[in-house]
């Protein structure tokens, strides 16, 4: 999904390059299956926390996202990264308090080319022999 380089600074801002990746079945929507997506690991302690990824807090809950609860067997929540509002951020709430947990900002990330597979047949020209 990310790249070695990617780094997230204690600010919450990504560096980096995120990959494209294509059949994305935790999205049903088709054409969310595919794009740049960024796993993030959610600390222990938000285990079986219901938390709201995206939109902002309003009276009646938010504006706009996603619910989840993260668990030991399912910790990571991954971020599509076109789905981020016009400033390439998104914030991750606790969906009772309405309080931050924390924020990414990818702007500053580089939505990269799938990356070539190490799997993929490779092709060498043969050596070429003289006889004498």
């Amino acid at each position: 999904m990310i790249a070695d380089n990617v780094r997230v600074s204690e600010s919450g801002d990504v560096t980096g390059d995120i990959y494209h990746l294509t059949g994305m079945i935790s999205y049903q929507d088709v054409e969310q299956q595919s794009g740049h997506y960024f796993p993030t690991q959610i600390a222990s302690k938000f285990y079986g926390t219901e938390l709201h990824v995206g939109g902002i807090p309003s009276e009646t809950g938010f504006t706009a996202g996603a619910d989840f609860t993260p668990s030991e067997s399912d910790p990571y929540l991954i971020i599509r990264v076109e789905n981020c509002t016009d400033d390439r951020k998104v914030t991750v709430y606790n969906k009772t308090t309405k309080a931050g947990l924390f924020t990414l900002n990818f702007k500053t990330a580089t939505l990269a080319p799938a990356p070539v597979s190490y799997a993929a047949p490779r092709r060498r020209a043969a050596k070429k022999t003289t006889d004498t």
